[in-house]
């Protein structure tokens, strides 16, 4: 039988109902032929259950996993994610969805060309957490968008690599 097929033929709720360490024995190709519903069925436990190749595996359609789920991504996965994060990866509503350890997690790849709208979501705790080396791949719209009370958490290591990125600008 085609387990892949098998796959794609589970209810969402039975998805939501798979134990962490059955998930995490799905193969790539399998979690990548996981249908919509069923990726918005799962929860964060088993979301952090799965590899970063996992996640790189779910591709575009991470974005279909509840904002619930999304706080499964972490130190040993959120790298996993396609890069750039624009709003077209992760939903627009979700990326301020992710907590602050999570945008500190990102890559600068990750995080280059997040959007404007994802920039705008930005909170002051997320803001704060962006390190220096993310501070200087955002774009300028990007940096424009993010609201004035969210920017002022931005560290001074964070600002100097602003100002160091943008120095040709001027």
């Amino acid at each position: 039988a085609d387990s892949n097929k098998t796959i794609d033929n589970l209810s969402p709720q039975f998805v939501a109902a798979l134990p962490t360490k059955l998930l995490a024995t799905l193969s790539t190709i399998q979690l990548s032929n996981l249908t919509a519903e069923q990726l918005t069925a799962l929860n964060s436990a088993q979301v952090a259950s799965l590899s970063a190749a996992k996640i790189t595996a779910l591709g575009t359609d991470v974005q279909y996993l509840n904002n619930a789920a999304l706080a499964g991504l972490g130190k040993g996965n959120i790298t996993g994610l396609v890069s750039p994060l624009s709003t077209s990866l992760i939903g627009e509503g979700q990326f301020a969805t992710l907590s602050p350890a999570q945008i500190g997690l990102l890559t600068e790849a990750q995080l280059k060309s997040m959007g404007d709208d994802n920039a705008a979501a930005l909170t002051g705790p997320q803001v704060a957490a962006i390190t220096a080396g993310q501070a200087a791949v955002l774009t300028p719209t990007e940096i424009a968008a993010i609201q004035p009370a969210a920017f002022a958490n931005l560290s001074a290591k964070a600002i100097a690599a602003l100002n160091t990125a943008s120095s040709g600008d001027g």
